[in-house]
């Protein structure tokens, strides 16, 4: 019924599942406070409810050859991407948490194409203020800042 890389793809997505189920069990059974709770909950969550949707489409699936070929075409900037990703947390180290962040979305947003300035200063500026403003405010992680 199964092919050995599906198999092997549910079990990979069934061990996510299970994983964030466990880390949620024991995040509540370690502490019920709300701060403690905020991320966890809807990541388990979300973390869950794709892992289901993935795991019942693949099921239910009975065209095996193109869950194959899909497989093969690998978009060439992900490798670009991924060197961006290192990027960014070595910048962590001698930039501030806002600034790196900020020449991270920049260049993630030209890398995957996007070419109209005004959308790439927009956005990042925008997920920028949101992440430092999550980070330091709502869940006081302390994170250096240009502006304190």
């Amino acid at each position: 019924m199964f092919k050995n890389f599906q198999i092997g793809h549910l079990a990979f997505v069934f061990f996510v599942i299970s994983f964030h189920c466990w880390f949620l069990f024991d995040a509540w059974l370690a502490s019920k406070k709300f701060e403690n709770l905020m991320l966890v909950v809807p990541l388990a969550t979300v973390a869950c409810v794709v892992g289901g949707i993935i795991l019942v489409g693949a099921i239910r699936s009975s065209n095996l050859s193109s869950m194959e070929n899909k497989l093969a075409s690998i978009d060439s900037r992900i490798p670009f991407l991924m060197l961006l990703l290192c990027a960014y947390f070595f910048c962590l180290l001698f930039l501030t948490f806002d600034i790196a962040t900020f020449l991270f979305l920049v260049t993630s947003l030209i890398i995957l194409g996007e070419r109209r300035t005004w959308i790439i200063v927009v956005y990042s500026l925008i997920t920028t203020i949101v992440s430092v403003f999550g980070l330091k405010f709502m869940i006081s992680v302390p994170v250096p800042t240009i502006f304190g």
